[in-house]
């Protein structure tokens, strides 16, 4: 079992994060860009920097990080986007963004960093009237941008919640069929759950289980249904229990704790639980 914890919320830097995960007994990190260590400028360079620093830290505290570059934030021609709004992106940017995710594979490979990088499937942008239209569209272009990716590392898409729980936007992701369409027969392509997004949707663990695909990561968090609040998981705040405690057994990727600040003793019963297969 690889558990693993995320850098946001837990330290002023990369290097403090590590140290207090380490202190949990944790020795993977999954690695958010934030505003203290982007990886990515928003003129789009990969900042190899960032990715040498990694790869010094992982060999003095014996420590893996993977990737999770969900709030990437670019600017071209004036306008700014994230890295999942592949649906209303033309052809070239689209290309520099193929361009960007080459350039961090490069990087994980040369400075021995796990092969993984998390994504979210394509943001969906419409007036409600549109929907269908937009939905078909996303699809069309994200099964064209994932399908011709070619890079080594392991490319994980990660499970959303429904439509309109968070204001403005909705993410492909929250129904079976979206993967599907988009990973088709691409081998390095696989899925990450997040229990917290799937509390916030209506389609059953099951039916990305039953998915002719690898479960290569879980991020693992629970919430009340509304809000995606990153509490520590248990019965009260999550879905499909007994799935989620078969997939922390069977799951050979990072289980990352997604979570907010919490106290060390329930930090360590989590973990505890977690090690022994069990949502309490």
């Amino acid at each position: 079992m690889l558990l693993a914890g995320q850098n946001k919320f837990w330290g002023k830097n990369v290097e403090e994060t590590t140290k207090v995960w380490l202190s949990f007994g944790i020795k993977h990190v999954m690695i958010k860009n934030t505003e203290n260590f982007p990886l990515i400028s928003t003129d789009g360079t990969v900042r190899e920097k960032d990715f040498k620093k990694l790869g010094k830290l992982q060999e003095e505290y014996d420590v893996k990080y993977h990737f999770h570059p969900y709030n990437t934030m670019i600017k071209l021609n004036g306008e700014k986007y994230r890295l999942q709004n592949l649906d209303c992106l033309s052809n070239k940017t689209r290309l520099t963004f193929a361009k960007i995710l080459k350039n961090i594979d490069e990087l994980i490979q040369e400075n021995n960093l796990y092969p993984l990088i998390v994504l979210h499937l394509p943001v969906l942008d419409y007036p409600g009237s549109e929907e269908k239209q937009a939905a078909e569209k996303a699809l069309e272009s994200g099964k064209e941008f994932f399908q011709s990716l070619e890079i080594k590392s392991t490319i994980g898409l990660e499970t959303t919640h429904d439509p309109y729980r968070n204001p403005g936007f909705s993410l492909l992701g929250n129904k079976a069929l979206h993967f599907a369409e988009i990973i088709g027969n691409k081998k390095n392509i696989n899925i990450v759950i997040d229990t917290g997004h799937l509390n916030m949707a209506e389609e059953p663990l099951k039916k990305f289980i039953d998915l002719p695909y690898q479960i290569i990561s879980l991020h693992f968090n629970g919430n009340d249904g509304k809000s995606d609040s990153h509490e520590i998981p248990n019965r009260n705040n999550m879905k499909d229990i007994e799935l989620v405690e078969k997939l922390l057994e069977k799951i050979k990727g990072p289980i990352v704790f997604e979570i907010k600040e919490y106290s060390k003793e329930n930090i360590l019963k989590l973990i505890e639980n977690t090690r022994n297969g069990k949502i309490i």
